[in-house]
């Protein structure tokens, strides 16, 4: 018991008040983020309306991208956290007074998840750079794990309390709530940062205010960093491959066990998942920082794509449960050693464009691997109800889900792509020696 109270307090006052800040004010977010998608689709049914919601919230950080990454490395990172908190609060202050005047119109929620978006695109990572002016780098892997279970227990709390809330108190007291949680989270923010003496990036020699590049110039040498380095290029497909199978995977699992089974047995399946990430980030506080990052992170990833193989298979609600459990925490430990890794890696004055680069890199695969997943479910499901095709032959021989079988295909070759990904980082030694 002592040692996970000091492991807790080597990470330090500051962190702990980063942690708290950005834990409160992020409910408030994802709270009227999630209730806008609801009362978009209640007001239109349409599902159109719907996506276009989900657009507009992933679009504009694609698009800036080669500017916030300069923009993060050349400010204070307090300044940028602070500056998103103020300008999010600002635009719930506007929404609740068109919510109240009974003005708000669809068009408006796009303009504000646009917004978002673009405060995401500096907020995250400044907020995921700026652990690393706070703490000491050995303690970046436990620090990792405590944002993670923040990260889960929102994903855990959020969805069910804001359906309640959106029921009780309607969309004005939501945005009511979210101005609430500023209120309490900022200050905290900001006392994490207070006497900071490194609240600006250090610089480099190259860095100098006459030598900055610009944004755009900033841009290719974010991805100069990689290319000028195998191994780091190497780290970075084998992170999306993983992405993508893990993003395919989550989205999928939803159809692929309500072909299968009841909606409140899909509830208990993702509430096994949610605990399983919670103990995995719970691991990761407690526990000593491995020396070998990258061998924990293949073995977590060899791990889970063998539960998403097998989950291909089907099966029943206590199987899938398992093994939502087992691929959790197997994810959330090696993410956490992942972002410790990628910190130790990346030169300290450049961490906020390289993260720009990782983290939208990340969100542009995994719109696409999901669009072309579903593309690939629906011609399989189709060559199925057809009778032809020898994928079609294969699934129906292999499988035998029924209405899932074109599902658990997908899980099968995503998992079997995963794990050969896995098997060709053991059998690199570079990379498995980072």
């Amino acid at each position: 018991m002592n040692k996970i109270i000091q492991s807790l307090r080597d990470l330090g006052k500051r962190f702990w008040y980063l942690w708290l800040g950005e834990g409160i004010t992020s409910f408030g977010v994802q709270m009227v983020q999630f209730a806008i998608g609801i009362w978009i689709y209640q007001q239109t049914g349409s599902v159109l309306s719907f996506v276009g919601s989900v657009t507009a919230g992933v679009l504009p950080a694609l698009l800036i991208m080669p500017f916030a990454g300069a923009i993060i490395d050349r400010t204070s990172r307090r300044t940028i956290i602070i500056t998103c908190d103020c300008v999010g609060a600002l635009m719930s202050a506007i929404f609740l007074v068109a919510v109240i005047t009974h003005r708000l119109e669809v068009h408006h929620l796009y303009i504000f998840a646009a917004v978002s978006s673009v405060l995401g695109a500096f907020s995250g990572p400044a907020y995921q750079a700026s652990v690393n002016s706070i703490i000491a780098r050995e303690h970046l892997t436990r620090a990792s794990g405590a944002m993670g279970i923040s990260q889960t227990t929102l994903g855990i709390v959020t969805p069910t309390l804001t359906g309640f809330l959106l029921a009780s108190i309607g969309l004005s007291g939501l945005v009511s709530l979210d101005l609430l949680t500023f209120l309490i989270g900022a200050p905290l923010v900001w006392r994490a940062f207070s006497n900071l003496r490194h609240g600006v990036p250090a610089s480099t020699d190259d860095d100098k205010p006459a030598d900055r590049p610009s944004p755009l110039r900033n841009f290719k040498r974010s991805l100069e960093f990689f290319t000028e380095d195998l191994t780091m290029l190497s780290l970075l497909a084998y992170s999306l491959i993983q992405a993508a199978m893990i993003a395919l995977a989550s989205t999928m699992v939803i159809p692929l066990i309500l072909n299968q089974h009841s909606p409140e047995n899909l509830g208990v399946a993702l509430t096994f998942g949610a605990v399983g990430a919670l103990v995995g980030s719970l691991l990761m506080v407690v526990v000593d920082s491995p020396q070998r990052r990258m061998k924990v992170i293949l073995g977590c990833d060899a791990v889970l794509t063998i539960c998403v193989i097998l989950a291909g298979f089907g099966g029943s609600i206590v199987r899938y449960s398992i093994l939502e459990f087992i691929a959790s925490a197997a994810a959330s430990v090696g993410g956490s050693c992942a972002y410790a890794l990628w910190m130790s890696k990346v030169p300290v004055a450049r961490q906020g464009s390289i993260l720009v680069v990782l983290s939208n890199a990340a969100m542009l695969t995994t719109v696409v691997t999901v669009i072309l997943g579903g593309i690939f479910v629906g011609v399989l499901e189709a060559k199925l109800t057809a009778g032809g095709g020898i994928a079609a032959w294969m699934s129906r021989e292999w499988l035998s889900l029924g209405k899932a079988t074109a599902v658990g295909m997908m899980f099968v070759i995503a998992g079997t792509v995963g794990l050969l990904a896995t098997l060709s980082g053991f059998a690199y030694k570079p990379l498995r020696e980072l």
